[in-house]
């Protein structure tokens, strides 16, 4: 009997196209220049062989996270390269895509690991994944037929379950000012940032990586941080290639200690991850189902929580919080000063035991559902030309993106107490926000700022003033609206008072796409039975995912939650015709078609693997209308894993249970 499962977020894993490969040769640590390392996308740089390599010692490959183009391993003195050379192991640092969709990014790390291989005349690498490039590894080993090649995957905060900033940069007025921001604006409107989001990668991502016919959870050893809020210990003097992880190609480093500047640039990420750890509070992230029980948004390391980066069924390696083992923020995990020994019993420990493909793949089960956290949120996000303020010791204000001839005028009573004159340029996400400095005003005081151009901020007011929400999300990709229920606590106000809407953007289509769509606006209605705020009438949604934005104000307090939540009408729909497949679980030989077309025709109906091998094929006779399909598999033999059925333009994907 024949079990099917199928996702219908369609083209998450179509085949992609290839790239060329360039590689080059690094001299041995001792020779090493910080100019050697060549930031060159599709790039894969060779350290040199150690005298004390052994020859059945597996090479070390570096996978770089979103944001970053490989180089942090070299930067500000990190030396990853010089550790695993002394301990007498080869390398190679992989230069892919910062933003790219996972199965693109995931295709050309397959061609890196086997130009890897070829190079150092072996079939066995340990990858060492910082960020994102854990989830990319993910597509790597389970669709490009490289799983017996890479015998352990350690992850330094890998976001298996999404990212709030992921969330955070879909809201519609994040992505107005992150894709604009000159040189970086392309990284926020990659495709892979959209990925991260925590609703794709919990409800499409994992149920399909975790149900691959190629899925060795155990493959994977996980290391999670929690210190959003660490000082980072850069050495005091450090080289000014730290610039190069942004500007790449172009930026050409000195390559001389510069007094003070690793003080300079850890106090400025230092306070970048500190803030971002406080914007998380925006931000519900779902439980992940293995730790239900944990406050996902409480512990982060200010751009990944500290639950979302572990992998089901794999080794947990860090310790818990509130050890302080972890208590990291998402750059010190990529620090060898930080890690190093971590790692490195890790490297041990995959060498001793390496896990390769095996015939009976562990298990994890997709379909659950579960109940979202509830999580409170005392933060304002507003695009606003005039804010009403009362200051006190927890007001902030952060004014987010670039802002020529800005200028800021405050007043108490009609009458002008001071003016702000400033111009605010945005570079990167450490400085995605602006502080604008409240500190010389009275406090308990009432005041009015009124700016000359219409700001993006996030405001945080100092009253108790709360919201939470709570849903119910199946864990197979469909969020049920109706169960969406907001609690205002503690506004001080009747329910009639309090104002609440639901903003939905369509940021994401079925078909991994992004796109960009008008925001829904929804009234939200009070039920007095559960004394919380619920859609009255749940609209017409098309498949995708949705950056969804809860706005609650009364005349003295406002208060935002945002997040993502995935749609899916158990449909899929091409942009010109439809395809459903059905029932959701198939117990026989025969996989049921309903197609709807256009015009009378004859048509083929193809099965894909993974690397795009037809292994099915079944000429129709289609009519004009709705056509009802039954394939007949019985002859083929399909194995557990993901599969691509394709009737001319439209196409979904099975995963045999």
């Amino acid at each position: 009997m024949k079990h099917f499962y199928f996702l219908l977020f369609c083209s998450v894993l179509l085949p992609t196209k290839a790239v060329t490969i360039t590689t080059q040769n690094l001299p041995a640590p001792a020779n090493y220049d910080c100019g050697d390392a060549k930031a060159k996308l599709n790039n894969v740089l060779f350290g040199a062989t150690p005298p004390n390599a052994s020859p059945n010692q597996p090479v070390i490959v570096f996978v770089h996270g979103w944001f970053d183009n490989g180089y942090s391993w070299f930067m500000a003195k990190n030396q990853w390269y010089q550790k695993c050379y002394n301990a007498g192991y080869n390398t190679a640092f992989f230069f892919h895509t910062r933003s790219g969709l996972m199965q693109e990014n995931g295709a050309v790390i397959a061609d890196m690991i086997r130009a890897t291989c070829e190079h150092f005349n072996t079939n066995n690498v340990i990858a060492v994944c910082h960020s994102k490039g854990g989830l990319d590894m993910e597509f790597a080993l389970y669709n490009s037929g490289i799983a017996d090649s890479v015998s352990g995957v350690i992850t330094l905060s890998s976001p298996f379950y999404g990212a709030a900033l992921g969330d955070f940069i879909a809201n519609p007025l994040i992505k107005l000012v992150t894709e604009n921001i000159p040189i970086v604006g392309e990284i926020f409107r990659g495709k892979g940032t959209y990925q991260l989001q925590t609703a794709y990668m919990t409800g499409v991502v994992r149920p399909m990586m975790d149900n691959s016919a190629e899925n060795r959870p155990e493959k994977f050893r996980c290391f999670g941080a929690w210190g959003f809020n660490n000082i980072m210990r850069f050495p005091p003097n450090i080289p000014d290639d730290i610039a190069k992880v942004v500007f790449y190609e172009q930026y050409r480093p000195l390559c001389f200690d510069i007094p003070g500047l690793g003080v300079i640039a850890g106090g400025l990420m230092t306070a970048g991850f500190t803030l971002l750890g406080g914007v998380s509070k925006i931000i519900p992230i779902p439980s992940a189902y293995q730790y239900p029980n944990y406050d996902n948004n409480k512990y982060t390391d200010g751009l990944v929580s500290y639950y979302s980066a572990f992998r089901p069924g794999a080794t947990e390696v860090s310790e818990r919080p509130p050890s302080t083992n972890s208590f990291l923020n998402h750059v010190d995990v990529l620090l060898s000063s930080e890690t190093w020994d971590e790692v490195y019993e890790q490297i041990q420990y995959c060498t001793q035991n390496p896990v390769l493909r095996k015939a009976n793949q562990a298990s994890v089960p997709t379909n659950k559902s579960y109940q979202r956290d509830a999580i409170a949120s005392n933060y304002n996000l507003l695009k606003t030309k005039t804010l009403p303020i009362t200051v006190n010791r927890q007001t902030q204000l952060q004014l987010i993106g670039n802002y020529n001839n800005l200028n800021i005028k405050i007043y108490n009573n009609n009458q002008l107490i001071k003016t702000i004159q400033q111009d605010l340029a945005t570079d990167s996400y450490i400085n995605l926000f602006h502080s604008i400095d409240l500190s010389d005003l009275n406090e308990n005081t009432n005041y009015t700022l009124e700016f000359n151009q219409a700001v993006t901020a996030l405001f945080v007011d100092g009253n108790e003033a709360a919201l939470s929400l709570a849903f119910n999300q199946n864990y197979a990709t469909n969020t049920d609206l109706n169960s969406l229920k907001i609690y205002a606590n503690n506004f001080n106000a009747n329910y009639k008072e309090i104002q609440v809407e639901a903003i939905l953007n369509r940021n994401m289509d079925e078909f991994t796409d992004v796109v960009y769509e008008s925001s829904i606006t929804i009234p939200m209605i009070f039920n007095q039975q559960e004394q919380c705020y619920q859609i009255k009438e749940i609209p017409n949604l098309k498949n995708g995912i949705y950056n969804l934005t809860i706005v609650a104000n009364t005349k003295t307090i406002s208060r935002t939650l945002t997040t993502s939540i995935a749609i899916n009408k158990n449909e899929v729909l091409n942009k010109n015709s439809k395809l459903y497949i059905y029932p959701n679980i198939i117990s026989n030989n025969d996989v049921q078609l309903k197609y709807y077309s256009a015009v009378s025709k004859n048509d083929i109906i193809n099965i894909y693997n993974l690397e795009g091998k037809l292994i099915f094929q079944q000429a129709v006779n289609l009519q004009a209308g709705e056509n009802q399909l039954t394939l007949n598999t019985s002859n083929v033999s399909l194995a557990k894993g993901i599969y691509i059925v394709q009737l001319n333009e439209s196409s979904a994907k099975i995963i045999k249970q």
